[in-house]
C-alpha cells in the first residue's frame, strides 16, 4: 500500500470542518437536526437509498433513544430493518449505514464503507471489516502521525484518535478511487 501523506491528512481537515463539524453541531444542539442528518444520509454519506423516504426524523429518533444503551453497529443494523425502515424487504442487514450512523455519536466508531471493503479484501460483514480494518490501521498510525509532525495547521483535533481513523479512511478510499478510475 501507498504512505500516508500530508494530502490524505488535509482531505479529512477539510471534509471534517466544511461538512461534518456542521452535521454534528446541528444534530448534537437539536437545531436543523433532522435537515443536517437527511443531508448526512442522502448526500454526504450516500445511505439514503438503503431506507423508505422520509425516514430521517424516525431513525435519528430511534439512534437517540438508543445511543445510551452502548449500542453496537451490528445491533442497530437489526433494529433499523426490524423496524421495517428498510426500503426493500430483501435488506437483512445495513451495517454499512448503521456504522454511518452511529459515528456521529460515537467518533471511535469504524465505518465500513462499500468501497473500502474492495481494499481490505473484500470482507463480507462488519466483524471481518474492523479486524482486517483495526490491522491496517495498526500500521499506518504511524505514518499518520509521523504526517502530523509537519501538517501545516496546528489544530488539536488533528491528534485525536478518531480524527486519525477517518484520515485512515480516506486514505483506503483514495486507494479505492485510484484502482478503479474509468476514462
Amino acid at each position: 500500500m501507498k504512505q500516508i501523506a500530508q494530502l490524505d491528512i488535509m482531505r479529512y481537515y477539510v471534509a471534517y470542518h466544511d461538512i461534518e463539524k456542521n452535521i454534528i453541531h446541528a444534530i448534537q444542539n437539536k437545531k436543523n437536526a433532522i435537515p443536517a442528518f437527511h443531508y448526512y444520509m442522502s448526500n454526504y454519506m450516500k445511505i439514503a437509498r438503503n431506507f423508505k423516504s422520509n425516514m430521517a426524523e424516525k431513525i435519528l429518533s430511534e439512534v437517540e433513544n438508543l445511543i445510551q444503551t452502548n449500542i453496537k453497529v451490528e445491533e442497530l443494523s437489526n433494529i433499523l430493518v426490524s423496524k421495517n425502515f428498510v426500503s426493500r424487504n430483501e435488506i437483512k442487514q445495513v451495517e454499512v449505514a448503521a456504522s454511518k450512523i452511529l459515528w456521529l455519536y460515537k467518533p471511535e466508531t469504524i465505518i465500513m464503507d462499500n468501497n473500502n471493503k474492495n481494499v481490505l479484501n473484500k470482507v463480507k460483514n462488519y466483524k471481518e471489516y474492523v479486524t482486517e480494518w483495526n490491522t491496517l490501521f495498526e500500521i499506518k498510525v504511524k505514518e499518520i502521525d509521523e504526517q502530523l509532525k509537519n501538517f501545516s495547521i496546528q489544530d488539536p483535533i488533528i491528534y485525536k484518535k478518531w480524527f486519525k481513523m477517518r484520515v485512515f479512511d480516506m486514505y483506503l478510499l483514495s486507494i479505492y478511487s485510484e484502482n478503479n478510475l474509468k476514462y
